[in-house]
């Protein structure tokens, strides 16, 4: 076998086990009349009278399975459903009475044959294998299983055992139970049974040849491997599609938790059938598996008509899971075994092989009421480092007292009303998290993660984290990943008679099962992150900043709610640690919410300012900071940037005096200038600037006035057109004017009017077109306007040559300022605080020297306008509404983005 040596350590485990186990029932056994010839009948809760034969006693009386009375069939669910406390050994008796049930079933649908496809010595070793099939369980029976193997050495060394013999996979309780079935002392006792009982399933070779040859079937079966090759599905009674174990436990812990099933095995046991099936009409899987030559094989499944008992069998089975195995309470108490042995895996040189064998060492019961002393006496551990042992104690203590760990964070692959969802990022991320949950590595280094993050946050404010020390951080918090439940493919490789021909249930044309399955499980958490309840609130605030640091994830709102976290405990921890600096450099965006954003009457206000600000038609952006998408989203997440209630009340207020320029404005400048102009009526409109200017739009629309103004084209083509029509230029706004004497300095080439820090490359006009220009009225038209700017464009364009008349629709008594007035509230003050230091930041994230984050902190000429118009925003405008850029180390998104020239 490839491995690295584990497999062989297992089993020579395995082998010690056995002995210990029955050395003295061997002795017991070999006395005059210890082995009974008569059958027995035994009660079962479910079944009812369950009948085992002289040498079934012998097996159910051995120790091994005597053991399984001891260890729950469901772990640990006793402590969410009290009935559930049945036992392996009580779940054994119903998979041995299903087995003859299943048995009994082919043998009737041979009805008119001369012979059964299952004879007795086949029936009897079913039967030895149904009893044999769980006594490689240890204690809290799949938990503890789960939690060792999460090992990679074990996990790898798992996978080359299944390898080598042909399955897909192999558990580890399934690898103990072949060795243990496989060990001499088993042997001997299926042996001595023989002996006594006059060889009842003879293969040959005498008692000890028949124990032996029975053992190497048993092995077989146990782990799904085929025993039989004329009957080459009879392992499968065992382990298949409809096997006798789940039609015990579909059943069995439904009953005994207390919810419903929807199994009807009665009717599903009439659907078997069974056909003897040349080779050629053999499933090809199944046919390799067979040897050369032969030439049939006796097959069994289920009826066409019985194939809607398939999706029965998925039914069940996803709500077993739902309601019982993935119940959330019974997950925290499995993520509390998981810590376990997770902690005792960190013991310093601890052999694989002993945290195995320790499973055995204790029934449920006795592990609970053990302390770590006797836990690590167990190990054979005689120096276990103190937080170890704190963390074992403390821990059995909270199994002891019911004192059980919570769901901090839930973690799903799509968050219900998640605003960032549209966004690459965030779906990226969300999906790498999930697969890095589903990694054992990768969880484990995720897990590590997570409480170095809490011990940053109990370094921050260490009462949040009372009563768990800092040195069990790491073993305290558990992800614990599920896979996802799939359709069932073990249920659909069912045999279904179809005509006179068998095909898996896979290929049938059935209703989409996988499709109902995925949508009954939809939005249900891949993971889990348990905590100690006392450490519940910091760890979904600690799991948060992780995430999204690592993942690049915000975790929506709705996060809280499917995590049944209380919001308002989480938004007081984040506010405390906000004050403290644990937020320093952290993304804006999980910062907790400032209180002034949850007061009653923020949700009116901005939905209000969304519906106006929506009419803005903003650029796509490529590699811009991460903002919410809807508006309303959006505009909390920007007046949540400044933090500070006061500077919060403030922006609020002036972003709801933002003045958006419409198309009635762009007319109304039309319209005004041919009233006190009325020589331009007629007059050609130009586009102010170039094409990539908001000139040009304004020149379009203009055309809503083309019976005043029939033509615009741009200036080249008025010139090329000649004619002495005036000219009229539109633009939506002029600030300073610096951008139109920069325009003018260089039609005209005048190095006075020219501004080279504006960087804007324009080439000069020929004499032909200032000429143009200079012998026609001249007219610039804007819908608004500063004063100072309208003097400068009149003043650069005489300076020239031209006879300018300059005419704007609003005056800038009309436009609205962020800081003006006499008296204003400490919220404006704060606003303007804040905004000045934060452009100045924004300038400076964009390579601005001082002297430019000085004077544009607040927008060009720092007099924090409020204006855009439907197509961009001024750079007047306050910078902090439409720059984005980086502000005290973390991204800053701008509310509305400007449309950039360049």
């Amino acid at each position: 076998m490839a491995n690295s040596g584990l497999l062989p350590r297992i089993k020579v485990f395995a082998e010690q086990f056995a002995e210990r186990s029955l050395s003295p029932y061997l002795v017991r056994l070999e006395r005059p009349g210890e082995i009974g010839v008569g059958h027995k009948e035994i009660n079962d809760s479910v079944w009812g009278t369950v009948k085992v034969s002289p040498l079934e006693v012998v097996v159910i009386d051995s120790p091994l399975l005597q053991r399984l009375r001891l260890i729950r069939q469901l772990g640990v669910v006793h402590w969410v459903y009290p009935g559930a406390s049945h036992s392996r050994f009580e779940h054994t008796l119903g998979v041995l009475h299903q087995a003859q049930r299943i048995v009994t079933a082919i043998n009737q649908a041979s009805i008119g044959r001369d012979t059964q496809p299952i004879d007795a010595r086949q029936e009897q070793l079913v039967r030895l294998c149904a009893l044999a099939h769980d006594i490689g369980h240890g204690v809290f029976s799949h938990v503890s299983e789960h939690a060792v193997a999460r090992r990679t050495d074990l996990r790898l060394a798992l996978a080359d055992f299944a390898a080598d013999i042909g399955v897909d996979k192999v558990q580890l309780s399934e690898l103990v139970a072949h060795d243990v079935v496989g060990s001499p002392h088993f042997k001997k006792m299926l042996e001595l049974a023989f002996d006594r009982l006059g060889n009842v399933a003879t293969y040959g070779g005498g008692s000890a040849g028949s124990a032996e040859e029975i053992s190497k079937l048993m092995r077989h079966a146990i782990v799904g491997h085929r025993i039989d090759t004329r009957v080459p599905l009879l392992h499968e009674i065992i382990t298949g599609p409809f096997d006798a174990d789940k039609l015990d436990y579909y059943v069995r812990d439904a009953q005994h938790a207390g919810v419903p099933t929807v199994v009807d095995i009665s009717r599903l046991l009439q659907k078997i059938v069974h056909k003897r099936t040349l080779m050629k009409d053999v499933p090809e899987d199944i046919k390799k598996t067979l040897p050369e030559g032969q030439d049939s094989c006796e097959l069994f499944g289920l009826k066409a008509s019985g194939a809607a008992m398939l999706d029965e069998l998925h039914l069940a089975r996803v709500l077993l899971y739902s309601k019982i195995y993935r119940q959330k309470k019974v997950q925290a108490i499995e993520a509390m075994i998981d810590a376990l042995f997770g902690a005792l895996g960190r013991l310093p040189d601890l052999d694989p092989v002993k945290l195995i064998e320790f499973c055995y060492r204790f029934s449920d019961d006795q592990l609970v009421v053990s302390t770590a002393d006797d836990v690590f006496r167990a190990l054979a551990v005689t120096d276990a480092p103190d937080p170890i042992r704190t963390f074992v104690d403390d821990l059995l203590a909270r199994l002891r007292d019911r004192h059980l760990y919570v769901n901090s964070l839930a973690l799903v692959a799509t968050y219900p009303n998640d605003p960032w969802a549209s966004e690459k990022p965030q779906e990226r991320g969300l999906k790498v998290l999930a697969q890095d949950c589903a990694n054992g590595q990768k969880v484990a280094a995720l897990q590590a993660e997570l409480a170095n993050e809490l011990a940053s946050l109990a370094a921050a404010i260490p009462e949040e984290i009372e009563g768990v020390p800092t040195d069990v951080l790491e073993m305290s918090v558990v992800i614990a990943a599920k896979p996802k439940l799939s359709g069932g493919t073990e249920i659909d490789r069912a045999l279904i008679l179809q005509g006179d021909r068998f095909v898996r249930g896979r290929d049938m044309d059935r209703m989409n099962q996988a499709g109902w399955v995925d949508a009954y499980h939809f939005g249900q958490p891949h993971s889990l992150i348990f905590a100690p309840k006392e450490a519940s609130v910091a760890t979904y605030v600690a799991a948060e900043r992780l995430i999204r640091r690592k993942y690049d994830v915000v975790l929506p709102p709705s996060a809280i709610n499917i995590s049944k976290q209380n919001l308002e405990k989480v938004t007081a921890l984040k506010l405390k640690l906000e004050r403290t600096g644990w937020y320093s450099g952290v993304a804006m965006d999980i910062r907790p919410k400032p209180r002034r954003l949850a007061k009653a009457d923020i949700n009116d206000r901005i939905a209000a300012l969304a519906t106006k600000l929506e009419a803005i038609d903003e650029p796509i952006v490529d590699n811009a900071p991460r903002r919410p998408v809807v508006m309303t989203d959006r505009i909390r997440s920007w007046l949540a940037q400044y933090r500070e209630d006061d500077a919060i009340e403030g922006a609020l207020d002036a972003i709801e005096r933002i003045r958006i320029l419409s198309r009635e404005e762009s007319q109304g400048a039309l319209r005004g200038l041919i009233e006190r102009n009325p020589e331009f009526r007629g007059a050609t409109i130009v586009p102010f600037g170039d094409l990539k200017d908001s000139g040009a739009v304004q020149a379009y629309l203009s055309q809503d006035l083309r019976s005043i103004f029939p033509e615009v084209h741009p200036l080249s083509e008025a010139v090329n057109r000649g004619g002495d029509k005036p000219i009229v230029f539109v633009d939506d706004f002029i600030g300073s004017g610096s951008q139109a004497r920069d325009i003018i300095g260089n039609w005209f080439d005048d190095e006075e009017l020219r501004q080279e820090q504006l960087g804007e490359a324009r080439l000069p006009f020929q004499d032909r077109e200032r000429k143009f220009l200079t012998d026609r009225p001249v007219a610039f038209a804007f819908a608004t306007g500063w004063d100072m700017g309208l003097k400068a464009i009149e003043e650069a364009a005489t300076k020239v040559g031209m006879r300018p008349t300059v005419h704007t629709h609003v005056p800038e008594s009309e436009i609205p300022f962020a800081f003006t007035g006499e008296n204003r509230p400490e919220s404006s003050l704060a606003f303007e605080r804040a905004s000045r230091v934060i452009g100045e930041a924004l300038l400076a994230s964009r390579g601005k020297d001082a002297d430019k984050q000085r004077d544009r902190a607040l927008g060009y000429g720092n007099r924090a306008m409020l204006l855009a118009s439907r197509f961009n925003i001024p750079t007047q405008t306050l910078t902090s509404l439409w720059m984005d850029g980086m502000n005290d180390g973390v991204e800053w998104h701008a509310l509305i983005r400007r449309r950039n020239k360049s």
